[in-house]
């Protein structure tokens, strides 16, 4: 099994990595210490002498010599924003993140010897960096575990009980099953879903997203979506989530450890009552498209008006009808 660890510096990456290799019995690769490796020098000196560019590029270069196969990797804390690192990465791996509130992370990164990455005071670039990463971290992850409350070996061990277990318990898989039976999607989406809930398809650390309305069935992401996964060896499933009553279909989702959900019609509103976090276009537009789960919170995104802005990106002072 390979095993890829990401998370904001003083999350507890290279720590739990050690101790998460020695219990599984696989070799350990940080990429930090692959970086000062090639470099001949510390992180901190890399940033000092030739900058952080100079490091995302050393850094890049470390994750793609990562050698193939069964490992535990740590990972820097700016790996994620790198879509390059990410692809490499995830490639038949499963991807934990490791998350901490920002007080936690203030204390351990104090006199910690790791080097700023902005002028301002440590509380305020914690904000600042959590604030502009946590789309990126969110994003590449497949799990998230919470490292504030736990010490070293309580957080190996919740893992190691995730890769082993998965976390979605049996009787949640089966009443899945039952509510897509009843949903009103096709029969063979159906008893795809099922076989890859509680067949062979699937296992327990497969990872499920899904398209969130009513209708939903003319929806073409799931194919889309299932191709991809299978091009980029992802061990994941996107399902139709079809339903009049959203907080039936919200319950599902959750007891299902849905990693995350595309919302249309006609929920793009009603899927904000549900959000532990909004991003500033969804909070100032009132509406998410996309919600993504992690560590028991849900986070909610809007796009739509990105797709709505870039087509009209060069007309200057032109008229527009809004239909709908």
């Amino acid at each position: 099994m390979r095993v890829v660890l990401t998370g904001f510096r003083g999350t507890g990456k290279t720590e739990a990595g050690r101790l998460l290799s020695r219990l599984m019995g696989l070799p350990f690769y940080d990429t930090d210490t692959c970086v000062e490796e090639m470099a001949g020098k510390g992180i901190h000196d890399i940033f000092a002498d030739d900058g952080e560019e100079s490091f995302r590029e050393l850094e890049r270069s470390a994750v793609s010599a990562l050698p193939p196969g069964d490992a535990v990797i740590s990972t820097g804390g700016g790996v994620v924003l790198d879509s390059r690192n990410v692809a490499a990465l995830r490639r038949k791996a499963v991807v934990i993140l490791l998350h901490a509130d920002e007080k936690t992370l203030e204390k351990r990164i104090t006199g910690s010897g790791r080097p700023r990455l902005t002028d301002m005071p440590l509380d305020e670039e914690i904000r600042h960096m959590m604030e502009a990463r946590r789309p990126y971290y969110l994003a590449a992850a497949d799990y998230c575990v919470d490292t504030a409350s736990r010490n070293i070996n309580e957080v190996c061990l919740h893992i190691r009980r995730i890769l082993s277990e998965g976390t979605i318990p049996p009787a949640r898989r089966r009443e899945s099953v039952r509510f897509m039976q009843d949903s009103g999607i096709e029969p063979l989406d159906a008893r795809e879903f099922e076989e890859w809930v509680l067949g062979e398809s699937g296992d327990q650390l497969t990872r499920f997203y899904g398209i969130a309305g009513f209708p939903c069935t003319h929806s073409r992401s799931p194919h889309l979506f299932n191709t991809l996964f299978s091009g980029l060896h992802i061990n994941s499933y996107y399902a139709r989530f079809q339903s009049e009553d959203f907080d039936r279909l919200m319950h599902i989702a959750r007891g299902m450890d849905v990693r995350g959900l595309s919302v249309t019609i006609p929920f793009k509103h009603r899927v904000m009552d549900f959000l532990d976090f909004a991003d500033e276009h969804a909070a100032a537009i009132g509406a998410a498209n996309t919600v993504v789960f992690c560590g028991g919170s849900a986070y909610g995104f809007n796009t739509d008006w990105i797709g709505i802005r870039e087509p009209l990106a060069d007309l200057h002072g032109e008229g527009a009808v809004v239909l709908g």
